[in-house]
C-alpha cells in the first residue's frame, strides 16, 4: 500500500510500498529525504494524559477515487484535497517542463525564420540569365600596349628571330617593277621646304614627285639642317633627364614637316616620351623616306616594339675608338665628334674639315630601329670592323656592299665595303684635321637607283 512522504521543500509524494524506510531524492527539489516506513497516522505519538488532543503536522492523505494513476516513478505527487487542487500552484517540474518545452518551440520558429529570411535572400541575388544576356556588352579589344621604359624588360625566347637589333632574316633584293607600287602623294606640296626655310635651301628643293620614296631624303635632310634655328639636337628635349635616351623622341621627327608630313608632326607629344599614345599611333606610320627600298623591313616585328615603323637610316655621331666610348655623348668640340650628338647637332660653320667630306647620316645596316626612338636607334658612331652585321652601319642589297651616305653638303655617295677604315673614320669627324678625297672613295649615288 502507497505511503505518503513529505520533503522540507513542503512537497509530498506517495511512495510505492517497497520504498518504506529508505532514503530517496524529493523529485521537486533533489534532496534526500526518509520515506516513512508506516503510515503517518500509526507513526504519531500518544497525546500525553490530561491534554487535549492535538493534530498531527502530517495527516494520512486521503485516498481519493480514479482517474488518479500511478507513474511508472516510485515517487508520485501526493493527490491534493480539492481546495488546493483548486489554488493556482503547481509542482515545480511541472513549471519547469512547460517552460522548456515553450523554449524549445520558440528556438524552432526562429531557426525556421532565419532559413526562410536566407532563402529569399539568396533567390533575390541569383541573376536573371535573360537580361544579364540582354544587357551584356561586349568589352572593346584591347590595344597592343605601349612600351614600357621605367625598367628593362627580359626578350621571350622566341622574340630573338624577329628582333631587327639583333638577328634581322637575309632579305632578297625586291625586284625593280616594285616600286610601281608605292603610294600616291596626296599633298600637293609634297617635296617643298617648309615655310621659312632659306632661299638656299628652297633652291635645292626639288620639284613634286609622283610617290614618296628615299629620293627625297637628302632635299628634306637639307631644309631641316639649314633651317633658321640657334641650335639643334640628336633628341628632342634633351634637357629632359627622368627618362632614358631611348624614351626621347627622336631628331628624325623634326624631318617630318620637311618631308610633307605636317599633319603627323603635328599630332605629337614632343614634352612626353615615346610610349605615350599619340606618339605610338604617328610612330606606327611607314615614312619612305627613311627605308631603303631593297630591305624588306617595313616595320618592328615581335617584343618590344611591334608595329612601330623602321628607318634604315641614322645620323653619324663620330668615331668610337673605345669600348665604352659613346660618340654621341661626345662634346661637339671632341676631335672625334661627328655631326649628330644627344644634346647638339653639329651646324654647318662648325664642320671645319668640309661639310663635302663629312658624313652626315649613313646606312643602319641590319640593326635597323623605330625612327621615332632616340639613343642607337637614329644615331650611330663608327667603330671597328665596319659594316660588319653587327657594327650597325651599311645599307642592306646594295651592289659591292658598304652604305649610302648623305653627307653635310647633301650629297649623296656610295662608300665602298672595301674603304681603308682610316678614310671611313676621317669622313665621319667634323674637325679631325683628316683629309678624305671622297670623289676618289665614294663616289656619288643617285637615289632612285634603289629599286
Amino acid at each position: 500500500m502507497p505511503v505518503v512522504a513529505s520533503c522540507r521543500c513542503g512537497q509530498r509524494f506517495l511512495a510505492q510500498d517497497f520504498l518504506r524506510g529508505k532514503q530517496v531524492a524529493c523529485p521537486a527539489c533533489g534532496s534526500p529525504m526518509i520515506v516513512p516506513s508506516a503510515d503517518i497516522t500509526e507513526l504519531a505519538p500518544a497525546p500525553l494524559q490530561g491534554e487535549a488532543p492535538q493534530p498531527s503536522s502530517l495527516q494520512a492523505v486521503p485516498q481519493e477515487p480514479a482517474p488518479f494513476q500511478y507513474a511508472p516513478s516510485p515517487l508520485q505527487p501526493a493527490p491534493r484535497s480539492a481546495s488546493a487542487a483548486g489554488s493556482s500552484s503547481r509542482p515545480l517540474y511541472w513549471i519547469v517542463g512547460i517552460g522548456g518545452g515553450l523554449a524549445a518551440l520558440v528556438v524552432v520558429v526562429l531557426i525556421a525564420v532565419v532559413l526562410s529570411s536566407s532563402g529569399g535572400a539568396k533567390k533575390a541575388k541569383a541573376p536573371d540569365a535573360n537580361a544579364a544576356q540582354a544587357t551584356s556588352v561586349a568589352p572593346p579589344l584591347p590595344r597592343r600596349k605601349a612600351p614600357s621604359f621605367d625598367r628593362p624588360k627580359p626578350a621571350p625566347p622566341s622574340a630573338a628571330k624577329s628582333n631587327p637589333f639583333e638577328s634581322p632574316p637575309a632579305v632578297a633584293p625586291v625586284p625593280a617593277s616594285s616600286s610601281s607600287t608605292e603610294p600616291v602623294v596626296d599633298s600637293p606640296d609634297f617635296g617643298q621646304p617648309a615655310p621659312g626655310t632659306s632661299a638656299k635651301a628652297m633652291r635645292r628643293a626639288p620639284p613634286p614627285i609622283a610617290t614618296r620614296s628615299i629620293s627625297a631624303l637628302p632635299h628634306g635632310l637639307a631644309a631641316w639642317y639649314e633651317q633658321p634655328r640657334n641650335s639643334l639636337s640628336g633628341v628632342l628635349n634633351p634637357s629632359k633627364t627622368d627618362d632614358p635616351t631611348v624614351a626621347h623622341i627622336s631628331w628624325m621627327a623634326g624631318l617630318l614637316p620637311y618631308l610633307g608630313y605636317q599633319e603627323k608632326y603635328d599630332k605629337l607629344k614632343l614634352d612626353e616620351s615615346i610610349d605615350h599614345a599619340a606618339n605610338i599611333e604617328v610612330a606606327e606610320t611607314v615614312i619612305p623616306e627613311f627605308q631603303n627600298p631593297l630591305d624588306g623591313r617595313t616595320t618592328w616585328e615581335g617584343y618590344p616594339f611591334d608595329g612601330l615603323a623602321l628607318t634604315h637610316f641614322a645620323g653619324m655621331s663620330g668615331i668610337e675608338d673605345a669600348r665604352n666610348v659613346s660618340a654621341a655623348k661626345l662634346p661637339r668640340s671632341d676631335p672625334r665628334a661627328g655631326v649628330f650628338g644627344y644634346d647638339e647637332v653639329a651646324r654647318p660653320a662648325a664642320i671645319t674639315d668640309g661639310t663635302s667630306q663629312t658624313i652626315m647620316i649613313v646606312g643602319s645596316g641590319r640593326l635597323a630601329g623605330p625612327w621615332i626612338m632616340g639613343g642607337g636607334a637614329t644615331i650611330r658612331g663608327a667603330r671597328e670592323p665596319l659594316f660588319n652585321p653587327m657594327s650597325g652601319l651599311g645599307t642592306q642589297g646594295l651592289s659591292g656592299g658598304g652604305t649610302i651616305a648623305v653627307m653635310a653638303d647633301g650629297s649623296v655617295r656610295h662608300i665602298s665595303a672595301a674603304i681603308a677604315p682610316p678614310v671611313f673614320k676621317a669622313m665621319c669627324t667634323i674637325h679631325g684635321q683628316e683629309v678624305a678625297d671622297p670623289d676618289k672613295h665614294a663616289p656619288e649615288f643617285d637615289l632612285r637607283d634603289l629599286r
